[in-house]
């Protein structure tokens, strides 16, 4: 009829036919994820300790053994190059659930994307400004160490609020046998075990890749890193001179 309108059409949602984009597949990146996340933030808080010591422990931090500090570093650099495979392997097997309808369903429901939009942005920020420091290299307007440090602090805040809503859905799916795997078809299993397999040997690829500049009995496969553990004088890597 003339003059009559319409009302708007709600977009209908993608359907998203795939497999593995469920909450079995999600448990179990997510616990390497994590693994891999908590290595990087201990291990960084060390270093911004001994950076940055607070007055009243300057005196009281340790000077050995000598290779700690090594350690911990190499362990920051590993986890935090392992975990980029995890996250985008995670972020794909989860996707289809920001199309979900309708965006929000209750204030647990709001507080969990708000969770996790601090999460993904914070862990993307994490990683990209991570690895273009282990290049040294500085497209941003504004000083790394303190961000990184404060954005550390965000995404685990984001990611212990996150563990706490899915805890129901983490619990029923956490084993083979737990309700909620068996819930799902069978048929999928042997897809979700050859993902896995892919990304445990994309991790362990990144990591033999990368690792042997900070730990020598790698040193030959360190194709990837930005240095070397045997160059410099007198076999002494130097990450940036006096001059």
């Amino acid at each position: 009829m003339v003059g009559m309108r319409t009302l708007p059409v709600r977009p209908r949602p993608p359907v998203f036919r795939g497999a593995l984009h469920d909450a079995r597949t999600a448990t179990r990146i997510g616990r390497w994820l994590g693994i891999a996340f908590a290595i990087c933030f201990v291990t960084g808080l060390i270093s911004h300790v001994l950076q940055h010591p607070p007055p009243w422990a300057a005196d009281a931090l340790p000077s050995r053994p000598v290779w700690g500090y090594r350690l911990t570093q190499g362990l920051h650099v590993a986890s935090g190059i392992a975990a980029v495979p995890l996250l985008l392997t995670k972020l794909w097997t989860v996707y289809p659930r920001l199309f979900a309808w309708p965006p929000v369903r209750s204030a647990a429901h709001a507080l969990e994307r708000l969770s996790v939009g601090v999460l993904v942005t914070g862990s993307v920020f994490e990683l990209v400004t991570g690895l273009l420091n282990t290049a040294q290299w500085y497209p941003w307007p504004f000083s790394f160490v303190p961000a990184h440090y404060a954005v550390a602090w965000l995404t685990t805040g984001a990611l212990l609020l996150h563990l706490a809503v899915k805890a129901p859905a983490i619990r029923a799916h956490w084993a083979r046998r737990s309700p909620g795997t068996l819930a799902l078809p069978a048929a999928d299993g042997p897809d979700r075990r050859s993902l896995l397999a892919a990304v445990a040997a994309a991790v362990g690829a990144v990591t033999l890749t990368t690792a042997g500049q900070s730990f020598t009995p790698l040193g030959r496969t360190d194709l990837l890193a930005p240095r070397h553990p045997g160059h410099g004088p007198q076999g002494l890597p130097v990450n940036r001179t006096a001059a």
